[in-house]
């Protein structure tokens, strides 16, 4: 596809947003078609044992250079001559503050826009490798930023009854920030982009957590999992969670990391197929989130975006055991693959755990549907396909972390979230589907019980 195989995060940004808008469409060409001659040639020349920085600019030859150039200059005068048809789309059922949050959001993403390509320009013209593809890099989040706003409806029709009637919903994205302290010293930011076109209810889950402040005081913690086993597809009980210890993520903080103050992924091969690892975790807080309406740990299904066959579409897919899907639903309720499944997966997840700074909700390794609060990024360092392999449609992505990666990889177990904050606009796209009774929910959990005999 154009974006290629979507290994970084603004690929994966643009990759899911369902934009039909021709300008974007035509900007965002320009922008990877213009950069690709450059990146196939540097690719080629940095595989080389004696590369150097200067070696792999000299391996570009001055025709590719000029072309690079002129293809971003001609993209400069393209977005000066569209940006109004780049300005953010309206609904009749936007609120009076969505439309001015719209309204002051798109002209700060537009203006950064167009600095992004203005210093492509600027770089293509130095021959500088580094800086052309590092404002590349800005550009296309800047584009994916001013494409969610030009998104005319939300593309998914996710489940609004029985047990999911109390779940919220990301219809949209939403930039979360969370200060990260190590005793009374600051460490720094690191943010975090929900998104809720790839996975609603987890990404709404997530952002309706962080505006409750419920991360806020909590410490980083390393959890002993295996990858790869086979899990079940029923929803958690909660009193397994509390008594039994075989499906309790272990909390264990191991004694290299005690030795030496790191957070390195250990691993031990349980056999090929498996992997035993120590994972930092954030958000751990007994049995996870308990919800003011049921007055039990809120859980969450396993929700996973997938690619339709030739990547022309998406598709949400649910783990089944959780609740009844409406018969006329567009959602397909098929578990990931187990090791017991076929060879050949049901579908291919639209998002792998090989792109760097990929979030995810944690859930217990035998329970498919028993997440809660908890959610992990493997740090760069540790990511490997064989990691990625047995993680992949078994945990439900649901954001990246867009700043602060290189704080994220030196974090320590007892480093704590000092502070969360929500942004004002990606607030909005939160949708509580009903703010209910007790009684309420305990009618659709009875109905949907009903379904399920």
């Amino acid at each position: 596809g154009l974006l290629g195989d979507g290994r970084t995060v603004e690929e994966s940004l643009l990759k899911l947003l369902p934009v039909q808008n021709r300008a974007y469409k035509s900007l965002l060409r320009s922008l990877v078609d213009s950069v690709s001659p450059i990146k196939s040639r540097v690719i080629e020349s940095s595989s080389l044992a004696d590369a150097t920085e200067v070696s792999i600019a000299r391996s570009v030859d001055d025709k590719t250079w000029r072309n690079c150039q002129l293809a971003l200059s001609k993209a400069l005068k393209f977005f000066d001559a569209q940006r109004s048809k780049l300005q953010p789309l309206f609904n009749a059922d936007d609120t009076t503050e969505m439309t001015v949050l719209k309204s002051e959001r798109g002209e700060q993403v537009i203006g950064k826009l167009r600095d992004g390509i203005e210093s492509m320009v600027a770089a293509a013209q130095e021959r500088n490798v580094t800086a052309l593809f590092e404002t590349q890099s800005r550009s296309l989040m800047a584009l994916a930023e001013t494409g969610e706003l030009l998104v005319v409806a939300f593309p998914y029709d996710v489940p609004a009854t029985g047990k999911f009637a109390n779940l919220p919903r990301l219809q949209g994205r939403t930039r979360v920030v969370f200060t990260m302290k190590r005793g009374a010293a600051t460490l720094g930011n690191v943010t975090i982009v929900a998104d809720g076109f790839a996975a609603p209810i987890t990404a709404g889950n997530f952002v309706d957590l962080c505006a409750r402040n419920f991360y806020t005081g909590l410490p980083i913690e390393m959890l002993r999992k295996r990858l790869g086993i086979e899990a079940l597809e029923s929803s958690i009980d909660d009193t397994v969670v509390q008594k039994d210890a075989e499906y309790l993520l272990e909390k264990t903080i191991s004694n290299f990391n005690a030795k030496f103050g790191t957070n390195v992924l250990v691993e031990e091969v349980d056999d090929s197929d498996t992997i035993v690892a120590t994972v930092p975790v954030w958000g751990s807080y007994q049995e996870g989130f308990y919800d003011p309406l049921t007055a039990k740990p809120r859980r969450i299904p396993l929700e996973v975006v997938q690619e339709d066959e030739g990547g022309k579409g998406f598709k949400l897919a649910y783990a089944g055991g959780f609740g009844k899907l409406p018969a006329d639903s567009k959602i397909q309720d098929n578990a990931p693959l187990s090791k017991s499944s076929s060879s050949v997966r049901p579908y291919r997840p639209a998002l792998s755990f090989d792109i760097p700074g990929l979030v995810a909700l944690n859930h217990a390794d035998k329970y498919l549907n028993g997440g809660s609060s908890e959610f992990f990024s493997i740090p760069e360092k540790d990511l490997s396909r064989q990691k990625s392999r047995l993680l992949d449609g078994q945990y439900a992505p649901f954001g990246y972390v867009t700043e602060g990666y290189d704080l994220l990889s030196e974090l320590k177990p007892g480093d704590t979230i000092a502070a969360t904050d929500v942004s004002e606009f990606g607030r909005l796209n939160l949708v509580r589907v009903r703010g209910g009774t007790f009684g309420d929910y305990i009618k659709s959990s009875s109905d949907d019980n009903e379904d399920a005999v």
